[in-house]
C-alpha cells in the first residue's frame, strides 16, 4: 500500500508461515538468503530487524544483500547493542543475551566495521525500542527481582492485563542505515 514491491526472507518456520498467510505467499521465503535465488541489483531497500544477530555468517549475508541492492540501494537493520549503557549496567543479566537464539553480539562499532568491509557506508546510527508484550517484561523482571515478578504476575493475570504490550526504548537496541560505497 506504500509503493513498495515487497519480498520476504524469514529464518523462522513459524514466523514465515504467519507471513504467508497474512501477504503474499509466493514471496515470503523460509531460509537465509544464501538459499533464496534472487536477481543482483532488484532492490532499493533492504531491512533486517533483529536478525543479524542470527546469523550463521553475518559477513556473507552482508554480502549477498550488498549484491541485491541496485546501486543507490539502502539496507536498515536493528540490533542489540553491546556498547549500551543498559548493557554495562545489567551485564551478564542484560536483555540482550539470547543463549539459545543469538549466534553473534554487536557494538555499533564493530557492526559498522563489518558493514565497511562488507562494501557498506554507515550513513545514521540511532537507538530504537520495541514492543514488548508485558508477560515477556515480566518474565525478565524475575531474573532481577523475583519478587517484584511474582506480584506483577499476580496482579496482570487477575486483571487481564497479561497480553498488554508496550513501546519500551532502554537504548540498547541500534539501528543502522548504509549504503552501498
Amino acid at each position: 500500500s506504500k509503493g513498495f514491491d515487497a519480498y520476504g526472507v524469514e529464518i523462522s518456520e513459524y514466523a514465515s508461515r504467519i507471513a504467508k498467510n497474512n501477504l503474499s505467499p509466493e514471496k515470503i521465503f523460509n531460509g537465509t538468503l544464501a538459499q533464496v535465488k534472487l536477481p543482483d541489483n532488484s532492490f532499493g531497500l533492504i531491512t533486517m530487524w533483529d536478525c543479524i544477530e542470527h546469523i550463521a555468517d553475518p559477513e556473507g549475508e552482508l554480502s549477498k544483500i550488498y549484491d541485491l541492492l541496485c546501486g543507490d540501494g539502502l539496507l536498515v537493520l536493528t540490533t542489540p547493542n553491546t556498547s549500551s549503557l543498559a548493557h554495562k549496567i545489567f551485564k551478564q543479566k542484560w536483555m540482550g543475551y539470547k543463549d539459545k537464539e543469538h549466534l553473534y553480539y554487536f557494538s555499533d562499532k564493530n557492526l559498522s566495521l563489518l558493514l565497511k568491509i562488507a562494501g557498506f557506508k554507515v550513513i545514521k546510527k540511532e537507538r530504537v525500542g520495541k514492543f514488548i508484550p508485558l508477560s515477556v517484561f515480566l518474565q525478565r523482571l524475575s531474573l532481577y527481582s523475583g519478587p517484584a515478578a511474582k506480584i506483577m504476575n499476580f496482579l496482570t493475570e487477575k486483571t487481564g492485563l497479561n497480553n498488554l504490550s508496550f513501546y519500551v526504548n532502554p537504548w540498547d537496541i541500534v539501528c543502522i542505515y548504509a549504503k552501498k560505497i
